[in-house]
Protein backbone atom coordinates (compact mmCIF):
# COMPACT_ATOMS: atom_id res chain seq x y z
CA UNK A 1 0.00 0.00 0.00
CA UNK A 2 0.97 3.44 -1.23
CA UNK A 3 0.32 6.61 1.40
CA UNK A 4 0.23 9.98 -0.71
CA UNK A 5 2.00 12.45 1.11
CA UNK A 6 -0.36 15.30 3.03
CA UNK A 7 0.29 18.51 3.88
CA UNK A 8 1.26 19.49 7.91
CA UNK A 9 0.67 17.48 10.38
CA UNK A 10 -2.45 14.99 11.32
CA UNK A 11 -4.26 17.80 12.80
CA UNK A 12 -3.28 20.13 9.29
CA UNK A 13 -5.56 23.03 10.29
CA UNK A 14 -3.88 24.06 13.21
CA UNK A 15 -0.28 23.97 11.38
CA UNK A 16 -0.77 25.15 7.94
CA UNK A 17 -3.28 27.56 9.10
CA UNK A 18 -2.62 29.32 12.54
CA UNK A 19 -4.86 30.88 14.73
CA UNK A 20 -4.85 34.51 15.03
CA UNK A 21 -3.25 35.46 18.21
CA UNK A 22 -6.48 38.16 19.27
CA UNK A 23 -9.87 39.01 18.03
CA UNK A 24 -8.40 42.51 16.59
CA UNK A 25 -5.64 40.55 14.17
CA UNK A 26 -9.13 38.70 13.27
CA UNK A 27 -10.43 42.57 12.28
CA UNK A 28 -8.03 44.14 11.01
CA UNK A 29 -7.38 40.55 8.63
CA UNK A 30 -8.61 42.13 5.11
CA UNK A 31 -11.10 39.39 3.13
CA UNK A 32 -10.54 39.40 -0.80
CA UNK A 33 -13.16 37.53 -3.04
CA UNK A 34 -11.52 34.19 -3.39
CA UNK A 35 -12.99 31.70 -6.25
CA UNK A 36 -12.56 28.13 -6.89
CA UNK A 37 -12.00 26.82 -10.41
CA UNK A 38 -12.59 22.78 -11.05
CA UNK A 39 -9.94 22.20 -13.75
CA UNK A 40 -10.52 18.69 -15.59
CA UNK A 41 -8.36 17.10 -18.36
CA UNK A 42 -10.23 14.86 -20.88
CA UNK A 43 -8.70 12.68 -23.53
CA UNK A 44 -11.74 12.76 -25.80
CA UNK A 45 -9.78 11.10 -28.69
CA UNK A 46 -12.48 8.23 -29.47
CA UNK A 47 -15.69 9.71 -31.19
CA UNK A 48 -18.77 8.76 -29.79
CA UNK A 49 -17.10 7.80 -26.66
CA UNK A 50 -17.82 9.62 -23.48
CA UNK A 51 -14.55 10.44 -21.65
CA UNK A 52 -13.38 10.03 -18.21
CA UNK A 53 -11.11 12.45 -16.54
CA UNK A 54 -7.74 12.05 -17.02
CA UNK A 55 -6.99 14.91 -14.54
CA UNK A 56 -9.27 16.38 -11.79
CA UNK A 57 -7.43 19.16 -9.57
CA UNK A 58 -9.10 22.39 -7.58
CA UNK A 59 -7.42 25.93 -7.77
CA UNK A 60 -8.48 28.34 -5.36
CA UNK A 61 -7.94 31.77 -6.99
CA UNK A 62 -7.97 35.47 -5.47
CA UNK A 63 -9.66 37.41 -8.15
CA UNK A 64 -6.89 40.59 -7.87
CA UNK A 65 -3.90 38.65 -7.64
CA UNK A 66 -2.34 36.65 -4.69
CA UNK A 67 -1.65 33.23 -3.67
CA UNK A 68 -2.97 30.33 -5.82
CA UNK A 69 -3.80 26.69 -4.28
CA UNK A 70 -3.95 23.89 -6.67
CA UNK A 71 -4.79 20.27 -5.13
CA UNK A 72 -4.85 17.22 -7.31
CA UNK A 73 -7.77 14.68 -7.00
CA UNK A 74 -6.48 11.23 -7.64
CA UNK A 75 -8.87 9.61 -10.34
CA UNK A 76 -8.98 6.86 -8.19
CA UNK A 77 -10.25 8.27 -5.31
CA UNK A 78 -13.21 6.46 -3.91
CA UNK A 79 -16.30 8.72 -3.42
CA UNK A 80 -20.45 8.13 -3.66
CA UNK A 81 -21.51 9.49 -7.19
CA UNK A 82 -25.18 10.57 -7.30
CA UNK A 83 -27.33 7.50 -8.78
CA UNK A 84 -24.15 5.18 -8.98
CA UNK A 85 -23.32 4.24 -5.66
CA UNK A 86 -19.40 4.41 -4.67
CA UNK A 87 -17.21 3.66 -7.46
CA UNK A 88 -13.97 5.68 -8.66
CA UNK A 89 -14.39 9.69 -8.38
CA UNK A 90 -13.44 9.95 -12.56
CA UNK A 91 -16.50 7.48 -13.74
CA UNK A 92 -18.62 10.24 -12.69
CA UNK A 93 -17.40 12.19 -15.81
CA UNK A 94 -18.73 9.24 -17.94
CA UNK A 95 -21.89 8.31 -16.23
CA UNK A 96 -23.07 12.27 -16.15
CA UNK A 97 -20.83 13.83 -17.61
CA UNK A 98 -19.40 17.32 -16.07
CA UNK A 99 -22.57 18.16 -14.16
CA UNK A 100 -22.32 15.18 -12.58
CA UNK A 101 -18.17 15.74 -11.73
CA UNK A 102 -18.70 19.07 -10.79
CA UNK A 103 -21.57 17.85 -7.83
CA UNK A 104 -19.17 14.61 -6.56
CA UNK A 105 -16.61 16.99 -6.31
CA UNK A 106 -19.07 19.16 -4.20
CA UNK A 107 -20.30 16.53 -1.90
CA UNK A 108 -16.66 14.77 -1.67
CA UNK A 109 -14.92 18.23 -0.60
CA UNK A 110 -18.20 19.88 1.14
CA UNK A 111 -17.31 23.30 -0.84
CA UNK A 112 -18.55 24.82 -3.59
CA UNK A 113 -17.01 24.73 -7.58
CA UNK A 114 -17.93 28.55 -8.76
CA UNK A 115 -16.06 28.08 -11.96
CA UNK A 116 -15.30 25.02 -14.16
CA UNK A 117 -12.59 24.68 -17.20
CA UNK A 118 -12.45 21.38 -19.27
CA UNK A 119 -9.98 20.68 -21.41
CA UNK A 120 -9.61 18.03 -24.30
CA UNK A 121 -6.08 16.57 -25.32
CA UNK A 122 -6.35 19.04 -28.12
CA UNK A 123 -7.25 21.84 -26.55
CA UNK A 124 -4.37 21.69 -23.88
CA UNK A 125 -2.13 21.45 -27.15
CA UNK A 126 -3.15 24.71 -28.28
CA UNK A 127 -3.63 26.52 -25.23
CA UNK A 128 0.36 25.79 -24.48
CA UNK A 129 1.88 26.33 -28.17
CA UNK A 130 -0.51 29.78 -27.84
CA UNK A 131 1.37 31.14 -24.87
CA UNK A 132 4.81 30.32 -26.23
CA UNK A 133 5.61 26.59 -24.53
CA UNK A 134 6.68 26.32 -21.08
CA UNK A 135 9.93 27.76 -19.07
CA UNK A 136 9.73 24.30 -17.23
CA UNK A 137 12.51 21.77 -18.26
CA UNK A 138 11.81 17.73 -17.45
CA UNK A 139 12.39 16.63 -14.02
CA UNK A 140 13.37 12.79 -15.12
CA UNK A 141 13.70 10.94 -18.88
CA UNK A 142 10.84 9.27 -19.98
CA UNK A 143 9.86 7.15 -22.94
CA UNK A 144 6.70 5.24 -23.04
CA UNK A 145 4.56 3.94 -26.42
CA UNK A 146 1.14 2.79 -26.59
CA UNK A 147 0.59 1.75 -29.92
CA UNK A 148 -3.19 1.26 -29.21
CA UNK A 149 -4.22 4.70 -28.58
CA UNK A 150 -1.01 6.47 -30.22
CA UNK A 151 0.15 7.38 -27.33
CA UNK A 152 4.35 8.23 -27.65
CA UNK A 153 5.88 9.57 -24.75
CA UNK A 154 9.69 10.44 -25.49
CA UNK A 155 11.72 13.24 -23.41
CA UNK A 156 14.64 13.66 -22.19
CA UNK A 157 15.56 14.52 -18.33
CA UNK A 158 16.32 18.41 -18.67
CA UNK A 159 14.49 19.14 -21.91
CA UNK A 160 12.45 22.11 -21.94
CA UNK A 161 8.84 21.67 -22.49
CA UNK A 162 8.54 24.31 -25.39
CA UNK A 163 5.96 22.56 -26.97
CA UNK A 164 1.94 21.82 -26.06
CA UNK A 165 3.03 17.90 -27.04
CA UNK A 166 5.90 17.97 -25.02
CA UNK A 167 3.99 19.66 -22.37
CA UNK A 168 1.02 17.12 -22.38
CA UNK A 169 3.51 14.19 -22.48
CA UNK A 170 5.03 15.28 -19.52
CA UNK A 171 1.64 15.68 -17.73
CA UNK A 172 0.59 12.41 -18.44
CA UNK A 173 3.50 10.00 -18.25
CA UNK A 174 2.95 7.34 -15.39
CA UNK A 175 4.96 4.27 -16.41
CA UNK A 176 7.55 4.83 -13.61
CA UNK A 177 7.84 3.75 -9.95
CA UNK A 178 5.58 6.89 -8.51
CA UNK A 179 2.90 5.91 -11.09
CA UNK A 180 -0.08 8.79 -10.28
CA UNK A 181 1.82 10.43 -7.31
CA UNK A 182 4.26 11.10 -9.65
CA UNK A 183 1.87 12.12 -12.26
CA UNK A 184 -0.17 14.80 -10.21
CA UNK A 185 3.09 16.22 -8.97
CA UNK A 186 3.93 17.04 -12.81
CA UNK A 187 0.36 18.07 -13.46
CA UNK A 188 0.74 20.44 -11.24
CA UNK A 189 4.22 21.92 -12.46
CA UNK A 190 2.56 22.01 -15.78
CA UNK A 191 -0.54 24.29 -14.66
CA UNK A 192 2.01 26.56 -12.31
CA UNK A 193 4.12 27.04 -15.46
CA UNK A 194 1.04 27.71 -17.67
CA UNK A 195 -0.20 30.58 -14.67
CA UNK A 196 3.65 32.25 -14.63
CA UNK A 197 4.27 32.24 -19.07
CA UNK A 198 0.13 33.36 -19.60
CA UNK A 199 1.12 36.16 -17.16
CA UNK A 200 3.99 37.52 -18.86
CA UNK A 201 2.93 41.02 -20.96
CA UNK A 202 4.21 39.85 -23.90
CA UNK A 203 1.61 37.08 -23.99
CA UNK A 204 -1.70 39.25 -22.86
CA UNK A 205 -2.50 40.01 -26.70
CA UNK A 206 -2.25 36.43 -27.38
CA UNK A 207 -5.24 35.57 -24.48
CA UNK A 208 -7.78 36.86 -26.31
CA UNK A 209 -6.87 34.19 -29.39
CA UNK A 210 -8.78 32.34 -26.75
CA UNK A 211 -12.04 32.46 -28.21
CA UNK A 212 -10.53 30.53 -31.17
CA UNK A 213 -9.73 27.12 -29.08
CA UNK A 214 -13.01 27.91 -26.42
CA UNK A 215 -15.53 25.97 -27.45
CA UNK A 216 -14.67 22.47 -29.50
CA UNK A 217 -11.50 21.45 -27.77
CA UNK A 218 -12.08 23.47 -24.01
CA UNK A 219 -15.24 23.56 -22.03
CA UNK A 220 -15.78 26.35 -19.46
CA UNK A 221 -18.24 29.48 -17.55
CA UNK A 222 -15.34 32.10 -17.56
CA UNK A 223 -15.95 34.36 -20.36
CA UNK A 224 -12.54 34.87 -22.70
CA UNK A 225 -12.46 38.36 -21.22
CA UNK A 226 -12.57 37.52 -17.85
CA UNK A 227 -9.47 35.04 -18.82
CA UNK A 228 -7.51 37.78 -19.93
CA UNK A 229 -8.03 39.80 -16.75
CA UNK A 230 -7.70 37.14 -14.18
CA UNK A 231 -4.02 36.20 -16.58
CA UNK A 232 -2.96 39.73 -16.30
CA UNK A 233 -3.57 40.31 -12.55
CA UNK A 234 -1.06 37.11 -12.22
CA UNK A 235 1.66 38.68 -14.08
CA UNK A 236 4.20 39.64 -11.95
CA UNK A 237 3.78 36.32 -9.57
CA UNK A 238 6.53 35.14 -8.24
CA UNK A 239 7.17 31.30 -8.40
CA UNK A 240 6.27 30.86 -4.47
CA UNK A 241 2.51 32.42 -4.69
CA UNK A 242 1.72 29.14 -6.34
CA UNK A 243 0.99 26.59 -3.87
CA UNK A 244 -0.18 22.66 -3.80
CA UNK A 245 -1.85 21.04 -1.40
CA UNK A 246 -2.33 17.13 -0.98
CA UNK A 247 -4.91 14.85 0.35
CA UNK A 248 -3.83 11.75 2.53
CA UNK A 249 -5.16 8.80 1.91
CA UNK A 250 -4.39 5.37 1.25
CA UNK A 251 -4.03 2.88 -1.89
CA UNK A 252 -5.64 0.02 -1.68
CA UNK A 253 -7.51 -2.64 -3.32
CA UNK A 254 -11.36 -3.07 -2.66
CA UNK A 255 -12.43 -6.35 -0.49
CA UNK A 256 -16.05 -5.63 -2.26
CA UNK A 257 -15.37 -5.57 -5.81
CA UNK A 258 -11.68 -6.22 -5.74
CA UNK A 259 -10.62 -2.49 -7.83
CA UNK A 260 -8.24 -0.41 -6.73
CA UNK A 261 -9.04 2.55 -5.35
CA UNK A 262 -7.76 5.32 -3.40
CA UNK A 263 -9.75 5.59 0.47
CA UNK A 264 -9.70 8.82 1.74
CA UNK A 265 -10.76 9.04 5.81
CA UNK A 266 -13.51 11.05 6.97
CA UNK A 267 -11.11 12.94 9.13
CA UNK A 268 -8.82 13.64 5.87
CA UNK A 269 -12.14 15.27 4.30
CA UNK A 270 -13.11 17.52 7.03
CA UNK A 271 -9.40 18.89 7.21
CA UNK A 272 -9.36 19.33 3.77
CA UNK A 273 -12.58 21.27 4.04
CA UNK A 274 -11.24 23.69 6.11
CA UNK A 275 -8.12 24.19 4.76
CA UNK A 276 -10.59 25.05 1.64
CA UNK A 277 -13.15 27.28 3.20
CA UNK A 278 -10.69 29.23 5.17
CA UNK A 279 -8.35 30.21 1.19
CA UNK A 280 -12.55 31.12 0.00
CA UNK A 281 -12.60 33.60 2.84
CA UNK A 282 -9.03 35.03 2.15
CA UNK A 283 -7.29 33.57 5.02
CA UNK A 284 -4.61 32.07 3.41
Amino acid sequence: MNRASGLGSPSGERTLFPKAAGRSAIVEKKTKKVETFLLLGVDSRKKGEQARADTIMLATVPEAGGRVHLMSIPRDTYVSVAGHGYTKINHAMSYGGLPLLKRTVQDFLGVPVDHTVLVDFVGFRKLVDLIGGLDLKAEKTMHYDDPSDGTSIHIEQGQKLATGKLALDYARFRNDAEADTGRMRRQQQVIRAMIQQGGKPDNWGRMFKLADIVGEHVKTDVPPREWVRLVMSYAYNQPDQIKTLQIDGVNSISERDQLWYFFVGEGERRRMRGVLEQLRRGNA
